[in-house]
Parts: structure tokens; C-alpha cells; sequence
């Protein structure tokens, strides 16, 4: 019964698009008929090809293409079904079974089918039990190997967990070979001399379609993703660089296409799947430098393209979101990837205590041959990346308050020449318009200080594990700070309350340190009412600052002749 509501409810995409509508023929009598459905080149319903795609006719990829074969196209239909113990079910369960196949080949896709017998009933002897079994394999034609497997649910030395394994085990050639077969596939489409041609009906009129460039974007990242799918990471990534080579490339979709129009966002966002990919691979293989490297070499790539397509990155609330994005999306993939280098350590174990917990993984044999290392060489812990991201959230939010009031009334309020100069100097890319992130109500789209604070606890709870106090309170210090400038005393309050209470400047003399957070949390205590708090924070900071004075004084008459 589980068996036939998921084949209910699991429906197949369409492989080709419907067939654009018939218009009437005005061809002379005798003439073919060229608005008829067999005259149509039909293709998939994502392919630029098709009049009805969102990428028709010029877009390179939608992210429904790895949606269809994530989770609409499975390499293997998995059916439960239950074998009980009257031996006359059998031969519905045989029709059942042969229905199900039938549908998924008249698919037309190369789904495999595998099913999993299921028996409770241990009144079943074990000789009649394998003869109604076999009988089963035999009419519906599946490999007791590969497709066909049992369960028994009263057998007590039957281990879930280990049957599940073995099933996943003898399905993971079968997985491998359905997409060893779609790589052919695309092989062969990608040796064709040119593109197939758009559907007939649409032809007409259509002047810009996908260059070949494109097409072997497009191809390519199909290999990879296909590559991916069975786990062969130095094939993907090869693929993966080849495509992002063809974007960027002198006959590119980045240099080709008109700068900033929907297509050219499309691209970069391509780009930056595309470059997220090549890092998960290079980690994947362990070559941890590697993919430091490709990041930084990314990022300085595409710097220098947002720099030339003409409106920078220097003063682009936009460009410090993208980076911004970047370091947050770092820090979430090296802590799924688990890298034993950056195992946190047992505080407890003296020896893990005085080694420590790594800051950054060693460099592979390919940099270990290089005189100096640069610091983009070595891929650094998680908390770097979440620190690294709350830093441009701040920039972010600097660069937002710095825009000009004219350019943060509603479209609707502001003049056409205004709007358009609006277009040509901010950069968009996925952030709000200015007049959303700095509207003059004061109330942005984005909540800086919320992403802020739950990046700063991601940063305390990794730094403070590995030794790094000083850089935990100072991006705590940096919180403090804005929930200062927003006028949330409370939260300023709450946030420097532990960092006074351990601060590490106050002991080894670090005057000026100790001094901004002392000022800070004196005008906190007193915006607050907090009057004990206040008068503490009045009498160290008076201390502080008195020590800071002489020690600048003493420096100074040491420099005297």
C-alpha cells in the first residue's frame, strides 16, 4: 500500500516541451504545413530551445535543471512492498510490481526500479518463504543482487541500520551507472557541430539565442554536475573550471553580454555557483590550500570585473554584501566538511590543552615547496570565515548610511533622470534597492545587527575553543559598538559586561583598548540607569586613562634625545 500512494503521488517531469499552439496556415494549397506538430523540433522544457523555458532563448542555466535532478528524477525508484503470509496476494503483488515498471519505463527516463520485500508474519516456513520469493524475482524479471531485496521485520538478528547499509551498497553501482550513462548523453550533444535548432514556430523573430560559448557553459556544467552525482570530485572540478574559464573568458556571457541586464546577473550568479562548487570538490580531495587559493584568485576576478562594467566596488554596500555572503557560505562548508585538522579539543585533556586546536590547515605537498606563503594560501578555521563576515556586515552597513538622501526616496517620489542615474551607480546584486536598504524611515530590509549578533556568537563559540580571547572580544567589542550607534544600550550592556569582566587589556597595559571599552560601557551604564555599573565603569576608566597618559608621556621622553 506505502508503495503505490508514493507512485500516486510521484509524478515524472515532462521530457520535451509542449508544442507551441497551431496557427492557421497560409501557405498555397499543396505547400507543407509548417505550423503542424510534426514539423516542430521539440526539446526539453529547460533548454533555451523552448519557447515556453525560463532561459529561452538566450540563458545559459535555471536552477530548476538541478532541481529536476536533485530531487523530480531519481536514479532509483526504491519500492516497499509486504509479503504476508497467504501465497494467493502473490500474484497481485507480481501485477503491482510489473505496473510500476512499465510506468517508470513509459517515462521515458532510465530511472532503475529496486524493491524491497518486506515479511512479519514468521508463521511463513523458510522453504516456502524462498520458493514464493524466487517465483517473484522470476515474473518480475529482478536481480536478487541489485534490485530485489528482503526484510524480515520478526527476525531478531535482522539489524536495520545494517540492512540499510547493505541495500545503499548494492544500489550505488546501479546509481553510478544511470548517471555514467546521462554524462555519455551530454558528451554526444556536446560533440554536435552546432546547437540543435530552436522549435520552428519560435524561430521566427528571434534574433539573440545562446552562443556556443553557452552551449558548452552549459555542457559543462552538466558533466560536472553529473561528475558530482557520482562522487568523482577531480572530474567535476575540471568541468566546474572549464566552465568558469568559457564565462569569463574574452568570448563569455561576462564579456559578451550587455553589463548589468538580467542576463549578465544571471551569469555572475552562475559564477558563483559555479566558483562555490570548485572550493567543495578542492576540500572533498583535502587540498585545503587549494581551495584558499581559488577563492582569493576568485574573488580578486570578479573584483576586477565589477571594476571595469563600471560601478565598482569601493564604496558598494552591494559588493561588501556579496563578500559579506561569501565568508558566511566559507565558514558553513568547512564545518560540514568536518576537517579533522579543525577538531575542537578536549579542555579537560592536558595534552590537547597546551597543543591547542588548529588555526588553519597545513599546506599540501604542491605549496609545501614554496619559499613564503601567503596568508590566502592556507585555509583558516571556520571562526575566521564567520569573523571575516561580520566585518563586512559593518562595512555593509557604513556604505548604506553614506547614501546620498536623494537616492533613498521611493521610485515613485524621484524623478526619471534620477532613477536612471539610481541604476547606473548602485550594484543590486541580490541586495535590496538603496531606497530599501536605507530608506529615510531609518527602518532597512535588512537587519544588520540580528545577522551581526548571531555571526558574533559563531565567532565566540569557535575562537573561544582554540584560545583566540582577544579576537572574541573584540568583535564582541565591534557589536557593542553598533547596538551603541542604534541606541539599544540594553543589548551594548549585555554584550560588554563579559568582556570587562575578563578583560585581557587591562592586565598586560593595553591603555587604549581598555579605555574604548571602559568609554563604551560608561555610556551605556548611564543611557541605561544603571547607576552601580556607571559609577565602576567611572572609577576605572579614570584609572585607565591616567595610565595611559603617563605611558604615552614615558614613550615620548624615551624618544628625546
Amino acid at each position: 500500500m506505502l508503495s503505490r500512494l508514493i507512485l500516486q503521488s510521484f509524478v515524472f517531469p515532462p521530457r520535451k516541451a509542449a508544442p507551441p499552439p497551431i496557427a492557421p496556415s497560409a501557405s498555397p494549397p499543396g505547400s507543407p504545413n509548417l505550423s503542424s506538430p510534426t514539423s516542430h523540433d521539440l526539446h526539453s522544457p529547460l533548454s533555451p530551445l523552448s519557447p515556453s523555458s525560463p532561459v529561452f532563448p538566450d540563458g545559459l542555466m535555471t536552477p530548476l535543471w538541478l532541481a529536476k535532478h536533485q530531487s523530480r528524477i531519481p536514479a532509483v525508484y526504491l519500492s516497499f512492498q509486504t509479503l504476508d503470509s497467504d501465497p494467493s496476494n502473490d500474484a497481485a503483488l507480481k501485477n503491482h510490481i510489473n505496473d510500476t515498471r512499465n510506468t517508470i519505463a513509459k517515462s521515458g527516463f532510465k530511472t532503475r526500479y529496486a524493491l524491497v520485500l518486506v515479511s512479519d508474519d514468521a508463521a511463513i516456513s523458510p522453504l516456502d518463504f524462498e520458493e514464493r520469493l524466487a517465483a517473484i524475482r522470476r515474473a518480475t524479471s529482478l536481480d536478487p543482487k541489485t534490485s530485489c531485496f528482503h526484510f524480515d521485520v520478526s527476525d531478531s538478528q535482522t539489524d536495520l541500520p545494517t540492512f540499510v547499509s547493505s541495500v545503499l551498497r548494492a544500489l550505488q553501482p546501479v546509481c553510478i551507472d544511470y548517471y555514467r550513462d546521462l554524462t555519455k548523453h551530454s558528451r554526444r550533444k556536446r560533440g554536435r557541430a552546432s546547437p540543435p535548432p530552436l522549435t520552428a514556430a519560435a524561430s521566427r523573430g528571434t534574433s539573440q539565442v545562446l552562443t556556443m560559448n553557452g552551449w558548452n557553459v552549459r555542457y559543462d556544467f552538466k558533466l560536472a554536475i553529473f561528475a558530482e552525482f557520482r562522487q568523482e570530485m577531480d572530474v567535476a572540478q575540471r568541468h566546474y573550471e572549464s566552465a568558469l574559464e568559457e564565462l569569463f573568458g574574452p568570448e563569455g556571457s561576462l564579456e559578451n553580454t550587455p553589463s548589468w541586464s538580467v542576463r549578465w546577473q544571471e551569469a555572475r550568479l552562475l559564477c558563483d555557483i559555479i566558483a562555490f562548487r570548485v572550493l567543495r570538490c578542492q576540500i572533498w580531495r583535502g587540498m585545503t590550500s587549494g581551495a584558499a587559493e581559488s577563492w582569493y584568485n576568485y574573488k580578486e576576478r570578479m573584483r576586477d570585473l565589477i571594476d571595469r562594467r563600471g560601478k565598482g566596488t569601493d564604496n558598494s554596500y552591494g559588493w561588501e554584501a556579496w563578500e559579506a555572503r561569501w565568508a558566511k557560505m566559507m565558514a558553513q562548508l568547512i564545518e560540514m566538511a568536518d576537517l579533522p585538522v579543525f577538531k575542537p579539543i578536549d579542555l579537560s585533556d592536558p595534552e590537547e590543552q597546551s597543543t591547542g586546536s588548529a588555526i588553519y590547515a597545513p599546506a599540501e605537498k604542491l605549496y609545501s615547496t614554496m619559499e613564503r606563503m601567503m596568508p590566502f594560501h592556507l585555509l583558516h578555521h571556520p571562526g575566521y570565515w564567520w569573523r571575516l563576515a561580520c566585518k563586512h556586515v559593518m562595512a555593509r552597513k557604513r556604505k548604506a548610511e553614506a547614501i546620498p538622501q536623494e537616492d533613498r526616496t521611493l521610485p515613485s517620489e524621484t524623478a526619471a533622470a534620477q532613477l536612471a542615474s539610481r541604476t547606473r551607480t548602485y550594484d543590486t546584486y541580490m541586495v535590496p534597492q538603496p531606497h530599501e536598504e536605507a530608506p529615510l524611515s531609518g527602518h532597512s530590509t535588512y537587519d544588520y545587527l540580528l545577522d551581526l549578533q548571531s555571526q558574533t556568537e559563531r565567532v565566540e563559540s569557535i575562537m573561544s575553543d582554540r584560545g583566540q580571547a582577544r579576537a572574541v572580544q573584540q568583535v564582541k567589542i565591534d557589536l557593542a559598538r553598533e547596538f551603541s550607534r542604534a541606541g539599544r544600550y540594553d543589548e551594548a550592556l549585555q554584550t560588554l559586561r563579559p568582556v570587562w569582566d575578563s578583560m585581557a587589556w587591562r592586565r598586560e597595559k593595553w591603555f587604549d583598548l581598555a579605555v574604548e571599552v571602559l568609554e563604551l560601557l560608561y555610556e551605556s551604564a548611564k543611557k541605561t540607569g544603571n547607576m552601580k555599573l556607571r559609577a565602576e565603569s567611572a572609577w576605572e576608566l579614570t584609572y585607565q586613562r591616567r595610565c595611559r597618559s603617563n605611558n604615552t608621556l614615558s614613550v615620548t621622553n624615551f624618544q628625546q634625545p
